[in-house]
């Protein structure tokens, strides 16, 4: 009598090595497609934060809109003695820096969040991703109000073409120049 295996016992386990190859690889590519998205998750996030912290610093630091020097007065704001100028729809924030007579702006144009400093104009976002929304919201800015001066930036920023890696981001800087 010959020993072998029956062509039923070689389908079979065909089949049950087809199902597990099948399935380990269905779970590997599900592996690599979750670390691509984090991978881009992550990306989005590096620069929305670096964004962020550089607009927050520049912010915080500004200086009242009254400096006069010899008697000539420089200005950046279209009325004297305010700290931040909030135009198009909330979507430009300009104010004096802490360096005497520069100007300084952030905005959205195009997607990516741009700088004027001193007549230059700076990209602050990385160039993969996209920025949907920035707003800038001014409180405390009148001077017969008794507040501190406060700043709140809400950005949407995304991977370009990749919905899925929106991200939301708001923060609430104060002025850390007293505004008296």
């Amino acid at each position: 009598m010959e020993k072998g295996f029956t062509l039923v016992e070689i389908l079979a386990g065909i089949f049950i090595f087809v199902l597990v190859v099948g399935t380990a690889t269905s779970l590997l590519i599900s592996a690599f497609n979750a670390q691509k998205r984090a991978l881009a998750i992550r990306e989005v996030i590096d620069g929305a934060s670096y964004v962020i912290d550089y607009m927050s610093r520049a912010i915080s630091m500004a200086k009242k809109d009254d400096l006069e020097i010899r008697g000539i007065t420089f200005s950046c704001l279209p009325s004297s003695y305010f700290n931040y100028y909030v135009e198009n729809s909330n979507q430009k924030i300009t104010f004096r820096t802490y360096k005497l007579n520069e100007c300084q702006s952030f905005f959205l144009e195009g997607g990516k969040i741009k700088e004027t400093r001193a007549g230059q104009t700076n990209y602050l976002t990385p160039e993969g991703l996209e920025v949907t929304n920035l707003k800038f919201f001014v409180q405390g800015d009148d001077q017969n109000d008794n507040l501190q001066p406060k700043v709140t930036i809400f950005l949407e920023i995304q991977k370009k073409g990749q919905p899925a890696t929106k991200i939301s981001l708001q923060t609430t800087i104060t002025q850390k120049d007293l505004d008296f």
